[in-house]
């Protein structure tokens, strides 16, 4: 008795893992395409407000000028990106940033 509710348990096991979930209503859960940026969180993230987004602006940055750089708040950190950078905080001000590359 005892190997015969062994085996069918078994077997249910073996058929679960045989009929697993892997089509969504005739569709594949992944495209057969390689997924865009939005997508690679599934749902998972939202789109940014056209408002909030941030446009870069470039500056030209040489060894022979100081570029001075004025928020409007006070700046907190600052990441150079580069080791041919040098960049600080003004003694005074605590909104505006030298750079000098």
């Amino acid at each position: 008795m005892k190997k015969l509710i062994l085996s069918m348990a078994l077997l249910a096991t073996m058929g679960a893992t045989a009929t697993a979930q892997d089509i969504n209503n005739g569709t594949p859960l992944m495209p057969n395409r390689p997924l865009s940026s939005g997508e690679l969180f599934q749902g998972m993230s939202r789109a940014i407000p056209t408002g909030r987004v941030v446009l870069p602006y470039g500056l030209d940055v040489t060894f022979d000028k100081t570029v001075h750089l004025i928020f409007p708040a006070p700046i907190r950190y600052v990441d150079l990106g580069s080791q041919n950078i040098i960049a600080g905080k003004a003694e005074d001000a605590e909104n505006v940033l030298r750079v000098k590359a």
